[in-house]
């Protein structure tokens, strides 16, 4: 009997990942029928976050037989979570065991630009209760200050913790660059490349928009507000709030702050050819072996380009009373001071 083909798409964070997930999740009848199973065991958000939960023994009660059950008579699965890059190797081990041993795992991972990728990571930091500037991020990247792989992501890294668990032969790495500028649907060229011929209809389009630069910084001050009196990260609630006030326009200073931060951010940039960024790509090319059409992706990954973010923080420049405006905001939704 030939062996299952386990594909275990692992994102990483910020490369199409949720359009991928959305598509094979309002598609999981289609596949299905096709002979390919989107798990509902370990499922959560659109993909199978609550796996990686388990692995890290954060999931005590986790029933991996009723995975390896519900996969069982599938000729090939998609597993799909992003968080699966993080994991230590002796839990990338622990997530592998989850599968059947006889199982042939394919693993897929999304190579994206640095700057671009830093700006992107950067914002979704942010969103999920950070307060640094993109100027303290860029000192972590460049290791001018310390980090770790939740501040910055280090893709050479990822892929060898990845080769080490699942075998180098076993992996499979796209150019996100590559892909974004050919103008190519990422849910339906994953299907097409992962089990060998085309499904179309998946298409989904981008999910996960980059929220206008103000709103991204409005959000970071609040962060540092809820974290200044709480000593806590504010919650995902809270967070979203923040930003569906923001762009139902109910926030009654969001003018204000949007004019200031226009008047007095400054720019900072990143290049592709500066030093940090280019020892950390060459040091990701020593996977070239394994890249999808490496002749257009690897191209498009060295290509010269510069990413700007605006840098603002308001405290430095004592408005006050702006700042009294943010408090204010956080009293009238937070109830826990």
């Amino acid at each position: 009997m030939e062996a299952q083909k386990i594909i275990l798409h692992v994102g990483p964070h910020k490369t199409g990942s949720t359009a991928i997930q959305k598509a094979l999740t309002l598609g999981r009848d289609r596949l299905a029928e096709n002979g390919v199973l989107y798990p509902k065991t370990g499922f959560s958000d659109f993909g199978h976050h609550q796996l990686v939960d388990a692995a890290r023994g954060w999931i005590r009660d986790f029933d991996t037989d009723a995975l390896r059950e519900e996969m069982s008579g599938y000729r090939q699965v998609i597993i799909s979570t992003e968080n699966a890059v993080h994991l230590p190797l002796d839990k990338l081990t622990v997530l592998r065991e989850m599968f059947d041993q006889n199982s042939n795992v394919m693993v897929v991972y999304y190579l994206r630009r640095y700057p671009d990728l830093w700006a992107s990571h950067w914002q979704e930091l942010i969103k999920h209760g950070e307060t640094l500037t993109f100027y303290e991020y860029l000192c972590r990247a460049s290791g001018v200050l310390p980090s770790s792989h939740r501040i910055v992501p280090n893709q050479f890294d990822q892929l060898s913790r990845l080769a080490q668990v699942f075998g180098r032969e076993n992996i499979t790495i796209i150019g996100y660059d590559h892909l974004r500028g050919a103008g190519v649907d990422f849910a339906e060229y994953f299907l097409e490349k992962t089990l060998g011929s085309a499904m179309d209809g998946f298409a989904t389009g981008r999910v996960n928009e980059s929220a206008p630069a103000w709103h991204i910084e409005l959000v970071r001050q609040l962060n540092a507000i809820y974290r200044n009196n709480t000593g806590k990260i504010a919650s995902y609630k809270l967070r979203m709030k923040v930003f569906h006030d923001l762009r139902g326009a109910t926030i009654p200073f969001a003018d204000e702050f949007s004019e200031v931060y226009g008047s007095i951010s400054v720019p900072c940039s990143i290049s592709n050819d500066s030093l940090p960024v280019v020892t950390l790509q060459s040091e990701v090319l020593n996977f070239e072996d394994r890249i999808l059409e490496a002749s257009s992706a690897v191209p498009s990954f060295r290509s010269s380009s510069t990413k700007t973010v605006s840098v603002f923080d308001m405290p430095a420049f004592g408005l006050e009373r702006l700042k009294g405006a943010l408090v204010e905001y956080y009293r009238e939704n937070v109830t826990e001071w």
